[in-house]
């Protein structure tokens, strides 16, 4: 017998996690944009933003809160680790593929375990969280293969990664709370690392990004918790007056944290980190921590905010006056809803000045403040207060637009 030729035989996962993946639109890509399976992961993340939703519905204490918080960052840090490796790294190949649908199941248990993390069997959550961020390690593990002067970047995150995976590993074996605790340090260590190695090591790898758009994409998904508010009061068979109202203010409120986040919307804002021309690239990278990390504000003020609208809607049906919760949640979430917002604007050259960022902040504060004041106001005027507020900011937003455009064509022609 002759020797047997095997090579047609080999596995196509032979080596494969030392087999470097390809950087992100490093093949000349003016414009890059989110592809079918980063879109279609993003979806999955609707399902658990909807359970964490129906937790805070019900929960409208401050321990619901801080609950509701805790596990929205932990869901948040989840879609940041996977968003931000597809944003360095091709996902296209099949391992990658293979890997990130398995993610997705992971996740869609992960939603349906939220509640329950919070009624003393969160046990099964943080198994889930330890799975994803594993996943998540792997895939940085394989990318450390790389060859280049990025490739000490690759690796820190590698080594952050495993740090922070074995800490949530650790909080399974560990009783409430200090379980949470552990799930706290691993989410601080993991963005304090992060910043560290992305402003401390030189070389970093430089991909055609797109993370402004997946931020952008997340935006809308968060949008939709509001957006199924107002369904809820317009599907309903003969909706009052009120209703209708509440619903319509409700939409309002929407549209305005729409307009408002996507006004200076900027998607080649990192790509210009990457490369900055004007400034150092340490001040540069620091700009680009504070817009990502803003938007866990700004995505979790959201929710809450439609949250709070669907409690609104519903009181107006009942006839029965809303928890006071439910004026906090909704006053509450666009005041986080405009810190975030304002951060990374401030974050975007030539979007928002001092002036108007100040402005932002005092009517952040007003609107999470006001609920406290303990005056009881109905769901049309409280939606009124927050609908105007956000509204003022629209409108004070329109004072300095053409300031901001001849600051820019002067950088051009420079």
């Amino acid at each position: 017998m002759g020797r047997r030729d095997v090579s047609q035989n080999r596995s196509p996962f032979r080596g494969v996690l030392k087999r470097p993946p390809r950087i992100g639109g490093d093949e000349g890509e003016d414009v890059r944009h989110a592809t079918w399976l980063e879109l279609f992961f993003d979806l999955v993340f609707v399902v658990a933003i909807a359970e964490l939703g129906s937790y805070l519905h019900h929960h409208l204490t401050l321990r619901g809160v801080l609950g509701f918080a805790g596990l929205f960052l932990m869901i948040w840090w989840v879609w940041l680790g996977f968003s931000y490796y597809a944003d360095l790294f091709d996902t296209e190949d099949l391992f990658s593929r293979l890997m990130m649908v398995a993610a997705m199941f992971i996740v869609i248990f992960l939603a349906q375990t939220a509640d329950d993390a919070l009624n003393g069997e969160s046990f099964a959550f943080g198994l889930a969280v330890v799975v994803l961020r594993a996943i998540i390690t792997l895939f940085y593990y394989r990318a450390q293969h790389i060859e280049g002067a990025e490739k000490r970047f690759v690796q820190y995150f590698t080594l952050s990664n495993v740090l922070t995976t074995a800490i949530v590993a650790l909080s399974l074996f560990v009783p409430e709370p200090g379980r949470f605790g552990l799930w706290g340090a691993a989410v601080v260590i993991s963005l304090g690392g992060a910043s560290v190695i992305y402003t401390a090591t030189g070389a970093v790898v430089k991909q055609s990004s797109h993370l402004p758009e997946r931020l952008g994409l997340f935006t809308i998904i968060v949008l939709g918790e509001t957006v199924l508010a107002v369904s809820f009061g317009t599907s309903i068979t003969d909706p009052g007056p009120e209703t209708l109202i509440i619903g319509a203010l409700g939409f309002l409120v929407a549209v305005s944290m729409w307009w408002l986040y996507f006004r200076h919307f900027d998607e080649a804002l990192i790509d210009r980190i990457l490369n900055p021309t004007s400034e150092s690239w340490l001040n540069a990278r620091q700009r680009g921590l504070v817009y990502t990390f803003s938007h866990y504000f700004t995505h979790m003020g959201i929710v809450a905010g439609g949250i709070g609208i669907i409690i609104l809607l519903e009181s107006s049906l009942t006839g029965h006056a809303p928890e006071p919760g439910a004026v906090g949640v909704v006053g509450g979430g666009v005041a986080l809803f405009l810190v975030g917002t304002s951060l990374c604007h401030r974050a975007i050259p030539h979007s928002i000045d001092g002036h108007v960022f100040r402005i932002r902040l005092l009517v952040a504060v007003a609107l999470f403040l006001y609920p406290g004041l303990g005056i009881q106001l109905s769901p049309i005027v409280t939606l009124v207060l927050v609908a105007g507020s956000l509204l003022a900011v629209i409108a004070l937003d329109f004072r300095a637009p053409q300031t901001a455009t001849r600051q820019l064509d002067a950088d051009a022609e420079h």
